[in-house]
């Protein structure tokens, strides 16, 4: 009887672990370490669904010049990449990820600041801010310290990477997430035909 509740016991724990890793799975992009976009943007609407939300701003992040990265470099070199600005966003941004597999259960929409990869070497953000210069801050200080990042592999170095980045303030006008993605999409490709290596903010 001892031996059949310690293997029930093994049995159960092991059913669990495994339901852990499948909700990392389902919501989790494995190279980046960050959520999918489909979880970004379920997440995103319950924030702005917040009453009063104000102080949300959704952002796209864009590394520069890219496909040069990979023809010139190889793209172990570009998966690099994506993991390193993945991880100074994370850092910059405040998301804390540590907690993967109940991190969607627990997701607070008045606090929580959240991560995506959309793909390639493109990212979105909803973070929440004190401001508009405060964003602003933050998003230059970010490039900055993704610049100053220098990746090594098989002898080869990459340096003073850049990245383009468009963001949203919401004002709680909107009834859609889609609706800021899109608008905030429009600003990063402005910067990216500017030439890239800024940030433009705008309200929703």
């Amino acid at each position: 009887m001892q031996r059949e509740r310690i293997a029930s016991f093994l049995l159960f724990n092991k059913y669990k672990e495994n339901q852990r890793e499948l909700r990392v799975q389902a919501n989790f992009d494995h190279l980046s370490g960050v959520i999918l976009r489909s979880t970004f943007m379920d997440l995103s609407q319950k924030a702005i669904e917040q009453p009063e939300c104000t102080d949300l701003f959704i952002g796209l992040v864009d590394i520069d010049y890219f496909k040069q990265i990979n023809d010139n470099y190889g793209h172990r070199m570009g998966d690099l990449a994506i993991q390193r600005l993945s991880q100074c966003l994370e850092k910059e941004l405040k998301v804390d990820y540590r907690d993967r597999a109940d991190f969607v259960e627990k997701f607070d929409p008045a606090k929580d600041n959240v991560l995506a990869r959309l793909g390639g070497d493109e990212f979105v953000f909803a973070c929440h801010c004190p401001s508009e210069a405060a964003c602003l801050e933050k998003m230059r200080g970010l490039q900055a310290a993704f610049a100053k990042e220098e990746i090594a592999l098989d002898g080869q170095r990459l340096s003073q990477l850049r990245f383009s980045c468009g963001v949203i303030h919401y004002l709680n006008n909107l009834s859609n997430v889609d609706q800021l993605y899109q608008k905030a999409d429009q600003l990063m490709y402005e910067v990216k035909k500017q030439g890239g290596g800024n940030v433009l903010l705008a309200r929703s």
